[in-house]
């Protein structure tokens, strides 16, 4: 019987500790996770082409876009950023990688800009 007792005594006293600690360390906040960093907001949005023909949006959720100024989908894909240069994956399984200076995103032959911003030649 006094064995017994020890047991939940220690029990309670399990309990009370637990629950004094609030915090849970292998809870993980996803939705901090997936949340872009820095360099990811600086190239999200609309970029266009020099002759203006090429638009290239680049969303929040690591998707792109590719369009023709008719509105044609050229290529849609995945992209990720990593500082300066943007690698690029279209849903084909193509792949191009892009580098940001300066305010102009070259990717192959094209440069492209920001809408309303001066291309610097």
């Amino acid at each position: 019987m006094q064995f017994n007792r020890v047991l939940t005594a220690f029990s309670a006293l399990t309990g009370s500790i637990r629950a004094a600690n609030a915090t849970h360390p292998l809870e993980i906040d996803l939705e901090a996770l997936m949340q872009p960093n820095a360099a990811e907001r600086a190239m999200m949005g609309v970029w266009v082409a020099d002759d203006g023909a090429t638009r290239l949006s680049l969303l929040p959720n690591g998707r792109y876009g590719k369009t023709l100024g008719t509105g044609r989908d050229i290529y849609r894909g995945r992209y990720e950023v990593d500082g300066a240069r943007l690698y690029f994956e279209g849903d084909t399984g193509r792949t191009a990688i892009g580098e940001a200076r300066r305010g102009i995103l070259t990717l192959g032959d094209h440069r492209f800009i920001r809408p309303g911003a001066r291309s610097a030649a």
